[in-house]
């Protein structure tokens, strides 16, 4: 069971690019009820899932001290029932042989020290309550999956019997009708360095920040808009946009983002407003890349940049491009506009 090897019939995907969870790794797995299909319903919407299907994803670290081995943290499973999607949430035990369900659905915390990249780091990590669930997952008052969109599983996999395109795999095995366009939209590999730059930010802020910030979720009286088919337009990502909620301690000419002038930019303000924190480390990872291939130039890349927080990863990080938030807007020029 702690190998996490999958039986016949239970689908191993990755999304293109992933969610940022505090460094753990994931095993992703989807079963569907023998007889049954899922259904295409646009690039950038989920897969429809018919009644009985469960989506399983597994968390854990590698190189855990102090015998630098594997431990699983939790698994969570996502099963379609008439009325909908629910949650079940179990916890590994220390042995590393059972999950347990949690039953109370108030989550849990486990303590973890481990090596990454050669670095040793730590993290008292949050398993998230039912209701923490349903914060990311909310689509209006039912819940709803994040990565089992077309744009996000149109790429090469390694399964078990060899390379395939994931979409197809999902076909071949009868879990997804075969009338799929051929021209998904699809986003890239954030980390992929050999990608258009503008992309690879659209695809980070779309898997990390969307799910929240669009017209069903949680966040939908904001303004911004992250989704990969929206976040071409700088307004959706708050440049020059007038805040729903002023700041007391920023000029009436305060934007969300504004360029020129971080001083008053919200994003920028350590007054602005924060949804609840889920996740608890910066995302280091993608500040890793060299600042002299970051002009931020074309199509305003460098308002992009600026919005680097996000309420899921904990700790204010840097954006992905390795500039501080304060020195990115520092550099924008100030637009005719806003």
């Amino acid at each position: 069971l702690n190998e996490l090897a999958p039986t016949f019939g239970v689908l191993p995907y990755e999304p293109i690019s992933s969610l940022f969870s505090n460094y753990a790794h994931k095993s992703r797995f989807v079963w569907l009820p023998s007889g049954t299909i899922g259904t295409y319903n646009g690039d950038a919407n989920n897969i429809e899932l018919p009644v009985g299907s469960v989506i399983i994803k597994n968390f854990f670290y590698d190189n855990v001290l102090p015998d630098n081995t594997r431990v699983l943290i939790e698994t969570r499973l996502m099963i379609r029932k008439e009325e909908g999607w629910t949650f079940a949430e179990y916890f590994w035990n220390e042995q590393q042989t059972e999950a347990f369900l949690d039953t109370q659905g108030d989550g849990g915390f486990k303590y973890v020290t481990w090596i990454e990249d050669g670095q040793q780091r730590e993290i008292n990590y949050r398993m998230p309550s039912g209701s923490e669930c349903f914060t990311c997952h909310k689509s209006n008052t039912t819940n709803e999956p994040i990565g089992i969109k077309p744009q996000s599983l149109n790429s090469t996999y390694a399964f078990a019997d060899g390379l395939q395109n994931q979409l197809q795999k999902w076909i071949d095995v009868g879990y997804l009708e075969d009338n799929i366009p051929t021209n998904i939209n699809t986003v890239v590999d954030y980390r992929d360095t050999s990608q258009d730059l503008e992309t690879r930010v659209r695809s980070y802020v779309d898997i990390n920040c969307a799910s929240c910030h669009r017209d069903e979720g949680h966040c939908n009286y904001r303004p911004m808009r992250f989704a990969f088919s929206e976040n071409n337009l700088l307004e959706n990502l708050g440049v020059c946009v007038t805040p729903d909620q002023m700041l007391s301690n920023l000029s009436l000419d305060q934007k969300l983002i504004k360029p020129g002038d971080p001083e008053n930019s919200v994003q920028q303000s350590p007054g602005r407003f924060d949804e609840p924190d889920q996740h608890q480390r910066r995302h280091r990872e993608a500040e890793r890349h060299q600042q002299d291939r970051w002009e931020m130039r074309d199509r305003g890349l460098r308002e992009y940049h600026a919005h680097a927080p996000d309420h899921r990863h904990g700790d204010t990080h840097k954006n992905i491009l390795g500039f501080e938030r304060h020195d990115v807007l520092a550099r924008l020029p100030k637009p005719p506009r806003g």
